[in-house]
């Protein structure tokens, strides 16, 4: 599923049917690997508020993080190790971590490491993959959450075509034919205003929750009612079909 970041994950877990766990509001994160995609899986959870641990073990990889643009972050720690040493991951805290996420090229290192976290406590594991037949295999290991690469790179591509929109464009992992589309709700849209029911939504497209900023800057994600009214810079998640996002686009273009 995707979110568009910690505050409204609840929510999502809940509409899916699923119980919530108790989460830091700062979790410890450990990234293994610091590829281009580490990075940005590590900036990420850096902008999310998290303490994050990049282990890498290329000592040049590791040196040259230093000069990436998060490199400089009073909460990010770059450790030059062997993600699979016992005593190298018990000396940096491994197991002290609430999150790792294996971002390294080899399907199978980026496996074992993941077990290997998981062996040593770490509850919440996840990892990307080059091989989609290997996705199901390592949820039935016990490992959280894998994603196909080539979900990364649809992910990544349609974010690239509607830069120029408001929306973030994300394939859901566990429902293939479903995009999920998050708009905001401009002052000129024909809907502003207006209650949902009155917005003119076609049955193709689905508002799945409202999330809402209050005059603090905390978001609060709201039920979808169709008497709920919907106001200026209002984020709309959306499900729709592949199809359909290109309709999506014309809704929300003023």
């Amino acid at each position: 599923v995707a979110t568009t970041g910690l505050g409204s994950f609840d929510d999502l877990v809940h509409t899916f049917g699923h119980d919530v766990r108790a989460f830091p509001s700062q979790p410890k994160v450990v990234v293994v690997g610091g590829s281009t995609l580490g990075l940005r899986i590590a900036s990420h959870w850096l902008e999310e508020g998290a303490h994050v641990m990049i282990v890498e073990g290329d000592l040049q990889t590791a040196n040259a993080i230093s000069g990436h643009r998060i490199g400089g972050h009073p909460e990010l720690e770059v450790i030059h190790g062997d993600h699979v040493s016992r005593e190298t991951m018990e000396e940096v805290g491994m197991g002290g971590m609430d999150v790792a996420i294996g971002a390294l090229d080899d399907d199978h290192a980026n496996i074992a490491a993941m077990l290997f976290a998981m062996d040593l406590g770490v509850t919440n594991t996840g990892l990307i993959l080059n091989d989609n037949d290997l996705v199901h295999v390592v949820q039935r290991m016990g490992i959280s959450f894998s994603v196909d690469i080539t979900r990364v790179a649809v992910d990544e591509l349609l974010t690239l075509v509607h830069r120029k929109l408001a929306g973030h464009y994300a394939v859901l992992s566990t429902i293939p034919n479903v995009v999920g589309v998050t708009h905001e709700v401009t002052k000129a849209a024909k809907f502003c205003g207006r209650r949902i029911r009155e917005g003119g939504f076609p049955d193709w497209m689905r508002i799945a929750f409202i999330q809402r900023s209050d005059s603090h800057g905390r978001w609060s994600s709201h039920d979808p009612h169709p008497d709920e009214t919907l106001i200026e810079h209002d984020r709309l998640i959306i499900f729709t079909s592949p199809d359909h996002v290109a309709d999506v686009e014309k809704k929300f273009r003023v």
